[in-house]
């Protein structure tokens, strides 16, 4: 019965890799005289195909190294980056707060008693004068 069935899916026509018709396959589809939806495969076909999966692993495996390696650079790269940005902001931010430093003698605190003690002694000046002048 197998026979049979796999006679009756080749009779269709086959999809080649190559000329050579030992390396074809068949569509399979739902409502075929078929256990499965899917592709048949000669047995050479499906060897070689089985030989190209197995040699898919170590080039993934490969691939997913250099990937890991490649994001190891990326991560130390924006490690050092950041650093240097770091860096660059606290420049920056020593710069502005050596710009604002005002000296004592401009400070509010002092500036203020100063003014008002010297405006007082003004007007104690002046109204003294005053009194001179009668």
């Amino acid at each position: 019965m197998t026979s049979l069935l796999v006679l009756m899916l080749l009779a269709q026509t086959p999809d080649c890799v190559t000329d050579t018709p030992t390396l074809c396959a068949v569509a399979l589809y739902q409502g075929q005289v078929a256990p499965y939806t899917g592709q048949l495969l000669t047995t050479p076909l499906a060897i070689r195909l089985g030989q190209k999966a197995d040699r898919c692993d170590a080039v993934v495996r490969i691939e997913a190294d250099y990937a890991r390696k490649l994001v190891l650079v990326d991560l130390d790269l924006e490690k050092r980056l950041r650093a240097n940005d770091a860096k660059a902001y606290q420049a920056e931010l020593d710069a502005v707060r050596a710009g604002l430093a005002v000296p004592w003698w401009e400070r509010p605190a002092f500036v203020g008693p100063v003014a008002a003690v010297l405006g007082a002694g003004v007007v104690i000046l002046s109204i003294w004068a005053a009194g001179q002048l009668k």
